[in-house]
């Protein structure tokens, strides 16, 4: 079942989106790891 061009492409975004919202607190969480305390904020 095959979608119209603009559904697969939205669904497609929708998809990197949530990609991105899940991702974004381990590479918070990894760049943090490193610096020091005052480097932070």
């Amino acid at each position: 079942m095959n979608g119209s061009f603009s559904t697969r492409m939205l669904r497609t975004i929708a998809a990197w989106v949530v990609v991105a919202v899940f991702f974004f607190p381990i590479y918070y969480w990894t760049s943090v790891a490193f610096k020091h305390g005052n480097d932070i904020f």
